[in-house]
């Protein structure tokens, strides 16, 4: 298993899983749309500006992580990593391919003068397994999100 850089030719891959996570627990749960050429464009920003990993094997790409460096809206002196697509092919979930990327993410955010690292985590998807792992890795629980339709 190698972690790499990832590159624009990697993006019909990472739109591929991100699709498989979001029809396996996003979809049913959560009000909110996706559309396939917004996560496009989503993608191609991330990758290009934003701070992005692959995950890959001899069969091909298993996970990524894509995220920004940012300053906080609270304090515009604190710099922070946001952890903003991570996916695992739920076949390699309980591999150690996703805390590799993790930890790739970490290390580059601290490396560029980041305080703080974001990530989140996906209520409908082992979400006690990944609280637990978010802190055992030392990450503390600090907001949870809510949507309605309203139209």
């Amino acid at each position: 298993m190698i972690i790499r850089q990832a590159s624009l030719d990697d993006l019909n891959d990472i739109l591929k899983i991100t699709k498989e996570i979001r029809e396996e627990g996003l979809e049913e749960y959560s009000p909110l749309h996706y559309d396939d050429d917004s996560l496009k464009e989503t993608g191609i920003f991330l990758i290009t500006q934003g701070i992005s990993f692959i995950g890959e094997n001899s069969r091909g790409i298993v996970g990524f992580i894509l995220g920004t460096l940012e300053y906080s809206i609270m304090d515009k002196k604190q710099l922070i990593g946001a952890e903003r697509l991570w996916c695992v092919k739920k076949e390699y979930r309980g591999s150690r391919i996703g805390l590799a990327l993790l930890k790739k993410f970490e290390d580059i955010c601290k490396y560029r003068g980041a305080s703080h690292i974001l990530v989140g985590s996906i209520v409908s998807l082992n979400y006690k397994s990944m609280d637990k792992l978010y802190k055992r890795l030392g990450y503390t629980h600090i907001e949870e999100h809510y949507a309605k339709r309203i139209s």
